[in-house]
């Protein structure tokens, strides 16, 4: 996994990515994600926030912030994060291993393994983490007319 390792780098991301923004995304994509899942469209959004040197250095900030947010989140081992979390992975990424990691630091983890799906779960199955969602307990009914945004209505035809 070269890709958490690289940004701690100093200045070695920007001089390597900016200017192959597209490139460097669809990498990812075309690796670990389920076939044809994020569409050409669906990258020209992302790269509207992640191009330049601006955006690239955004978008990793996460990587290099890794180890303080370790310490950060050390002491919720010992007093968990109360309220309720769903924990969702892709079965051909870290499937159940996203509600173990939750686990560490919250009581009240929900989650699973989601089937034919890689690392991004939101963007290759996003019918599927809604209805997870709206399956939980204490969810309140949820009813739209639209089928697309309505797992339940769908499975109804729409009505």
């Amino acid at each position: 996994m070269w890709w958490w390792v690289l940004p701690l780098a100093p200045d070695v991301p920007e001089r390597l990515i900016v200017g192959n923004e597209r490139a460097f995304l669809t990498w990812f994509y075309e690796r670990y994600a389920t076939p044809d899942a994020i569409d050409t469209a669906t990258v020209d959004e992302y790269l509207r926030t992640f191009s330049g040197r601006e955006g690239v250095l955004g978008a990793l900030g996460v990587c290099r912030a890794a180890f303080i947010t370790m310490e950060q989140t050390a002491p919720l081992t010992r007093n968990k994060v109360q309220v309720p979390i769903v924990a969702l992975g892709g079965e051909r990424a870290q499937g159940l291993e996203i509600r173990k990691m939750v686990e560490m630091v919250a009581n009240n983890a929900d989650g699973g393994s989601i089937a034919d799906c890689g690392h991004f779960v939101p963007e290759e199955r996003p019918d599927e983490v809604v209805r997870y969602i709206l399956a939980l307990p204490g969810i309140p009914a949820f009813r739209r007319p639209d089928s697309r945004f309505n797992p339940c209505l769908a499975d109804a035809g729409g009505q």
